[in-house]
This record gives structure tokens, sequence and C-alpha cells, in this order.
């Protein structure tokens, strides 16, 4: 999974925002936020799928991630693609 390695983010923030971007894109609900925290450094974010679309013989969906770095928020958008072993790849 790309996308997940803003400015700031150490290892332990990129495997927590890794993790919740794959479970909102494979259980979340169209807009409904799932949230990451590391409680080590206080950073957080949080992942909104959007509806899930079919393209080829994929499933795609687009998302928002926003996280808070020392308070101050980074927003990302992109699409991820689900790939045949169930992982989800980031697109675009």
């Amino acid at each position: 999974m790309t996308g997940n390695s803003g400015p700031g983010l150490d290892q332990q923030d990129q495997q927590l925002a890794a993790e919740a971007q794959q479970k909102a894109l494979e259980f979340g609900q169209a807009g409904q936020a799932t949230s990451w925290s590391n409680p080590a450094n206080q950073h957080n974010g949080q992942i909104v799928p959007g509806t899930p679309y079919k393209k080829g013989s994929s499933f795609c969906r687009p998302f928002t991630h926003t996280m808070f770095i020392n308070g101050a928020p980074q927003t990302t958008n992109g699409t991820a693609c689900r790939q045949p072993d169930g992982r989800w790849n980031q697109v675009g």
C-alpha cells in the first residue's frame, strides 16, 4: 500500500494507517470514517471510503485519508482497487 508515508509519519504510524486503510476499503461503509491512532506519539488519522465501483474485473473505491501529525491535518485523496489476494492497492 502506498499513500501512507506522509511527512512526519514513523514506521508505526505507517503500519497503523495502512491497516486502517485496508479495513476501511474492505469493510467500511461509504462516507463512514475508520480511525487509527498511535499512542506513542499522538499521531492519528481517519480514512473515509467512497462508493465501490467495478473497473474491469476489479472492485475499486475512492477514499480520503486525513492524518493529524503534531496537530496539523494533512489530507490525501486517492483510489484503490482490490487485488486477487484481497489486498487493496492504491492506483491513484
